[in-house]
């Protein structure tokens, strides 16, 4: 629920995707999406960046590995728009060939209680270091900023063609980002946490959605998607700047359906806020 609530007050329409291990599955649902959210969870399996199970390793859900992965790989394809959160960002530096500390405490001794805030998650319990040049930087708006900490495993080593855009004061790496694709970019924290009383957390679900409206305008030339909100009847509504001689259109996003309501377009753009949770 708290993913939901902070993809729909940064102006997103929310979607889940079952993690049944069965990724054809999955496939129709990525096609509807313009955006994409990689929440927390449990561990990933080891085997998917070559190391054995270590004792410190807790639950693995093997069926949503495999159904995240896919939805990855896709993402590597298609450049969708896409954020990670804890076991988010983990399961995209894996995905993209990184490896990860199975357990901070025992693989990487550090004074820090990285689950300092498991018992309040809404409480920060560090300060994060982001670095001044990264795209992170520039959708928070600073350098320096409260975080709570819910993990006990981090990236060891960085995935091919990231970087790492934030850091604990101990060194623990607490943010992402790709330096080869338009907009991926992840945090270990969990921001859906802490938003209602910082407001600089909601700025990554609005990069997201933002981000996510504008490779929906590319998809046609001409056109701007501009949302305006709820009408009372459950739809996510969205007005269309058109090229002119164009009839107006409105598109709206119906139980996790789209539906064209001018249907002289043949290749009607999606939903731009439609996210999957």
């Amino acid at each position: 629920a708290h993913y939901c609530r902070a993809v729909a007050t940064a102006g997103g329409a929310p979607l889940l995707i079952p993690g049944l291990g069965d990724p054809e599955m999955a496939r129709p649902i990525f096609d509807l999406l313009d955006g994409l959210l990689f929440t927390g969870g449990p561990d990933i399996d080891p085997d998917h960046y070559g190391e054995p199970i270590h004792p410190g390793c807790e639950r693995i859900d093997a069926a949503r590995d495999a159904t995240e992965l896919a939805l990855l790989s896709w993402v590597r394809e298609s450049e969708l728009p896409t954020l990670g959160i804890c076991r988010g960002l983990q399961l995209i530096n894996v995905g993209f060939g990184g490896t990860l500390y199975q357990d901070i405490p025992s693989e990487r001794p550090t004074p820090l209680d990285h689950r300092a805030s498991v018992p309040q998650p809404s409480h920060p319990s560090h300060t994060l270091r982001v670095a001044h040049s990264s795209r992170l930087m520039a959708i928070l708006g600073t350098e320096r900023i409260p975080a709570n900490s819910l993990h006990h495993q981090a990236i060891d080593r960085m995935a091919p063609g990231f970087v790492a855009t934030a850091h604990s004061e101990d060194g623990v790496v607490e943010a992402i980002e790709a330096s080869d694709l338009p907009f991926v970019v992840a945090v270990q924290c969990h921001p859906e946490h802490l938003f209602q009383a910082d407001s600089r957390w909601l700025r990554p679900f609005q990069a997201l959605i933002e981000q996510a409206t504008a490779a929906c305008e590319a998809l046609i030339p001409g056109i701007r998607a501009v949302p305006f909100g709820h009408l009372g009847d459950g739809n996510i509504h969205f007005n269309l700047e058109q090229p002119e001689g164009w009839e107006p259109s409105e598109f709206l996003a119906r139980d996790h359906a789209i539906r064209c309501c001018d249907r002289r377009l043949t290749t009607p753009p999606r939903p731009p806020s439609l996210c999957r949770t």
